[in-house]
């Protein structure tokens, strides 16, 4: 068995998937850089276009299982032209572009395409969209989906814009308001009160997540709200698999108070995604992702070494230069 498929007694049996991108790409984000930093952009550009290729050919196969799903194509494809161009050369504290945490967590939703029937495909959608665009209330001011007046009705356009070409989403009024609702979900309250603990935000935060998943499944279905918290885990997962700060001398405890956090909070988020499964009556791979799982992982492991040690040691090995170190937890 592989270090990331444990299985874990959390409520009920489940088994982790693989990280994404797959260990070898993955690794190179969990990395101190003990060499040249003159090397360390070029590693990350490399690395970075060859999870795009990877998405764009996963992203293809997921969409042509379906050949009506050409609305469902531009409109991711409008999106993430979209991240890229707002977030520009703005860098995540691991050193990568900021628009990878989204692409990362916009791929664990591209994996779920096939095994959804096609009644689903509208609300899939724009789960996809919302895996996208997640953050975007939170990190560009002024952040809207606003309506296009001219012959569609449907057509929506991405603002702020940040080129001359308009991003643009084509939904139903209905994909809309879901779609408005699930990234209000997953962005922090407006009225929240930074001077609280970190622990106090978080609570606040998830009892918001929570209660509006609530409004989702009564104006929706179940299997809305259940995509709805699938957002929020898909970026737990991501954000606790790249918990740490590039160059950083952090001895572990930054990442071992997430890892705490996340198990206290996300715990009742995950058996809510499963009980509107249950409401919506999905049949659930056995393989899925928990972020909760995850983070019990990483600390019985103590940490990205132990967990991932076989990767991380045949990629080592195989490696034309040995520059990577990944962070300790101990």
């Amino acid at each position: 068995m592989r270090p990331y498929e444990i299985i874990v007694n959390h409520h009920e049996r489940g088994i982790l998937q693989e990280p994404t991108p797959p260990v070898e790409r993955f690794l190179l984000f969990l990395n101190t850089h003990t060499d040249s930093t003159d090397s360390s952009p070029l590693n990350i550009q490399d690395e970075t276009l060859n999870f795009e290729r990877r998405l764009n050919i996963l992203f293809k196969q997921s969409v042509n299982l379906n050949p009506t799903n050409k609305v469902l194509f531009d409109n991711i494809i409008g999106a993430v032209s979209y991240i890229k161009s707002a977030y520009d050369d703005k860098l995540r504290r691991t050193g990568e572009p900021s628009y990878m945490h989204p692409l990362r967590v916009l791929v664990r939703g591209l994996a779920e395409l096939p095994s959804e029937g096609p009644q689903n495909m509208s609300t899939l959608g724009v789960s996809l969209l919302s895996c996208i665009l997640h953050d975007a209330k939170e990190d560009f001011k002024d952040f809207s989906i606003s309506l296009l007046q001219g012959p569609g009705e449907d057509v929506h356009q991405l603002l702020p814009s940040h080129s001359e070409v308009p991003y643009l989403l084509h939904l139903t009024p209905g994909e809309k308001r879901l779609l408005d609702m699930q990234i209000e979900a997953c962005t922090i309250p407006p009225d929240i009160d930074n001077s609280l603990p970190s622990l106090k935000t978080t609570a606040i935060q998830i009892n918001h997540l929570l209660d509006m998943s609530i409004q989702i499944s009564e104006e929706f279905r179940p299997f809305a709200a259940y995509q709805t918290l699938l957002v929020k885990i898909r970026d737990r997962v991501d954000n606790v698999c790249t918990h740490y700060e590039r160059g950083s001398e952090d001895d572990g405890k930054k990442l071992r108070k997430k890892l705490l956090e996340t198990i206290l909070y996300f715990s009742d988020l995950e058996i809510e995604a499963l009980c509107y499964s249950r409401k919506a009556e999905l049949t659930l791979p056995e393989r899925r992702v928990s972020a909760v799982a995850l983070c019990r992982s990483l600390i019985n492991a103590e940490g990205y070494n132990k967990l991932f040690l076989p990767q991380i040691e045949e990629y080592r090995k195989n490696s034309p230069s040995n520059i990577f170190q990944i962070p300790s937890t101990q």
